[in-house]
């Protein structure tokens, strides 16, 4: 049987709370526009490809498709992912300010 002293028990709780509390303090991020591509065609391409694909082959699929996109589709994944992330600053200015109060 091993003794361990109850000192470095609670030291690791400690350092467990410290990185838990990092994580929430993180800022969200943006889908990027590929990401909200990728979930809308999603299902499309699998379907296309015969449906029996691993994820990292539907993956690397769409990346290609991405990739032949021309810029006018591009540009509108772009122009939503603008306004996710002025929504979100919004969002956060909004709790900051009730906090502030």
């Amino acid at each position: 049987m091993k003794y361990t002293d109850k000192k470095d028990t609670a030291k690791k709780d400690t350092d467990k709370k410290d990185t838990d509390k990092k994580d929430t303090d993180k800022k969200k991020q943006t889908t990027s526009p590929f990401q909200m591509w990728a979930k809308e065609h999603r299902a499309q391409v699998k379907e296309e490809m015969g449906g029996k694909l691993t994820a990292q082959e539907l993956v690397k699929e769409m990346a290609l498709r991405w990739k032949a996109l021309d810029k006018q589709s591009k540009l509108s994944y772009k122009v939503r992912e603008g306004c996710e992330l002025a929504c979100l600053e919004f969002r956060i200015r909004e709790v900051n300010s009730n906090l502030g109060n």
